[in-house]
């Protein structure tokens, strides 16, 4: 298994830094990629993950659009998230957990990996 993070955003070089310190070995930094390119490089994703920071005007609700192009790349998602809404958790298209909690996420992942490919494109699909 490997963990791939695309872009340049503003906690890259952190991340990377930690990963170095850790020695982790099957985390993959890409750049980010044209908008165009999302949708053939999703698909060669088994799962995918959008998360959240604990945020009060989160309570209204989100529209993320990242998370639009994974829904329709049709692969289960792992929703980390605290909000008015959670379209994840509604259409069952993945795995909703609490935001800013690294615990939840890896049990999230574990659950995922556990299921039978039958069951992931299950909720892919959804």
């Amino acid at each position: 298994m490997t963990f791939v993070l695309v872009g340049d955003g503003p906690d890259k070089a952190a991340l990377q830094a930690q990963a170095r310190q850790l020695g982790l070995q099957h985390v993959e930094f890409l750049d980010s990629i044209p908008k165009r390119a999302v949708p053939a490089f999703l698909a060669q994703m088994d799962a995918l993950f959008i998360g959240w920071r604990k945020l009060p005007i989160y309570r209204f609700g989100i529209n993320p659009n990242k998370l639009f192009d994974y829904l329709m790349a049709g692969k289960p998602v792992i929703h980390s998230v605290e909000a008015g809404n959670d379209m994840v958790k509604d259409a069952g298209a993945g795995l909703s957990v609490a935001a800013e909690d690294p615990a939840a996420i890896a049990t999230a992942v574990r659950e995922l990996m556990a299921l039978t490919p039958n069951s992931r494109g299950r909720m892919g699909a959804a």
